[in-house]
């Protein structure tokens, strides 16, 4: 797998080259490429960041290649312990993207929980469905379906601004009629 040529006046290695990641360094590397490949399945643990996932492998190879030079090897042909170190570095950071992107996918939850509260009591409701949450909020807040809501509504449980009496959706998690908590209007 040929991949990077320098420039002729690259000031780490002092001229033009060729790099190349071949033989064990070239398993090591297509080892992990195909298990970040695996990952983004629609069930994979990086299915939720896709645009981060997939260029993770070709980030590596960059790393492994500035780890190469940065060693003062001489040859074009990359060590796998430097496709290795490499992926130590990619998977360190794809941990912080996991965390920032949970984080980030948190705080819109909490944020639409905060929404569905303000409506809750605006109207003062005190049951209410998925549904009627849908029809208010479909045309904002990137909502394209009830299962959308699943994770704010489930925020408004946890806090235990709302119940759910019964499930609708036919098995599916969220969906239904809830019960407002009553001391959101002073009451038990």
């Amino acid at each position: 797998m040929k991949w990077v040529k320098h420039g002729q006046n690259c000031k780490l290695c002092g001229g033009n080259r060729l790099l190349s990641i071949e033989g064990d360094a070239l398993e090591v590397w297509r080892s992990g490429a195909d298990e970040v490949e695996r990952l983004q399945a629609p069930e994979g643990e990086l299915a939720g960041i896709p645009d981060f996932a997939s260029k993770l492998a070709g980030q590596v190879a960059r790393i492994a290649g500035l780890l190469h030079v940065m060693d003062g090897s001489g040859d074009g042909s990359i060590e796998t312990r430097n496709v290795r170190h490499a992926w130590d570095i990619g998977l360190y950071f794809l941990e912080h993207a996991k965390r920032v992107f949970q984080m980030l996918s948190a705080g819109s939850r909490v944020e639409l929980a905060q929404k569905i509260l303000r409506w809750i009591e605006t109207g003062r409701y005190n049951q209410l469905t998925a549904s009627d949450v849908y029809r208010v909020f479909r045309n904002s807040s990137g909502i394209s379906s009830v299962s959308d809501l699943v994770p704010a509504l489930e925020c408004l449980q946890e806090r235990e601004y709302l119940r759910l009496l019964e499930n609708t959706g036919r098995g599916r998690k969220g969906h239904g009629r809830f019960e407002v908590n009553p001391a959101l209007w002073g009451s038990e």
